[in-house]
C-alpha cells in the first residue's frame, strides 16, 4: 500500500541504531534512501522497519538525495529525529541496493557457489 507516515525516534546516547542505503552520488541511477538495517534493541527497533523508504528527515526532503546527503542531514539532527517514511517496507525499491539480490531481479541469495 502506498502512503507515508511520520515517526519520531529518540536517540539513546546519540545513536539511532539504523543503517541506511542510498545512491552513491548524483551519477548513480538509483533513486531513494532506505533504512537497510535496524539494530536489535536500538531506538529505531519497532519504530521503523528495515527496507522502509525515507521521504524526509526533520522536514528535509531526502527522497532524491544521495546516501551521503541523507547521512549529513541525519548528523545535523537533535535528540528526537522525525522521519517521514513509507507506510510499509518498500521491498521493490530497496531491492536495487540489496547486495544479496541479483541486479534487476529479486532472486533470493543462493549463497556462495
Amino acid at each position: 500500500a502506498a502512503g507515508t507516515r511520520g515517526v519520531a525516534v529518540t536517540r539513546s546516547g546519540g545513536w539511532l541504531g539504523r543503517a541506511i542505503a542510498g545512491p552513491a552520488d548524483e551519477n548513480d541511477p538509483r533513486v531513494g534512501v532506505f533504512i537497510s538495517k535496524v539494530k536489535p534493541g536500538s531506538p529505531a527497533t519497532g519504530v521503523i522497519a528495515p527496507h522502509t523508504r525515507i521521504v524526509s528527515i526533520d522536514g528535509t526532503d531526502v527522497s532524491t538525495s544521495s546516501k551521503s546527503q541523507a547521512v549529513a542531514v541525519l548528523k545535523a539532527t537533535g535528540e528526537v529525529v522525525t522521519f517521514v517514511v513509507s507506510a510499509e517496507p518498500d521491498e521493490a525499491g530497496f531491492a536495487q541496493y540489496d547486495k544479496s539480490s541479483k541486479k534487476g531481479t529479486a532472486a533470493p541469495d543462493q549463497g556462495p557457489p
